[in-house]
């Protein structure tokens, strides 16, 4: 039962992203936070087995979202911000440099041939 709830997750990425660039008019700030915790949803995922409430619980992610919602995030919005136990870090959507075909436009066989460098 992974798959609706981590779409779901997608969507507030994508939420987050534009909502923080059509508030910047009003200079509101747009995060979001994307907790990996121990939690009875997620007790059974194999990623987390062994893991303790010490090591993934909410005590890491308060500080977080205390930080978000303070003055000390002043001038940053937009970031989906990620907490796994003491890691913070930013969730990021990256887009390769890809190739540019001149000419005709591509064929499925083209994209095969140069599918290492456009993903490169």
């Amino acid at each position: 039962g992974q798959a609706n709830y981590s779409a779901a997750k997608a969507g507030i990425y994508g939420f987050t992203k534009t909502v923080a660039m059509e508030f910047q008019k009003i200079n509101a700030r747009v995060n979001a936070v994307a907790p990996v915790a121990l939690t009875r949803m997620t007790d059974d995922l194999p990623m987390l087995k062994g893991a303790t409430e010490e090591e993934l619980g909410p005590q890491h992610i308060s500080p977080v979202v205390a930080f978000l919602a303070s003055d000390l995030s002043e001038g940053i919005t937009g970031k989906i911000v990620g907490v796994q136990g003491t890691k913070v870090f930013e969730y990021r959507m990256e887009v390769t440099d890809g190739i540019h075909r001149q000419g005709a436009a591509w064929s499925p066989q083209d994209i095969k041939t140069q599918w290492d460098k456009i993903v490169k």
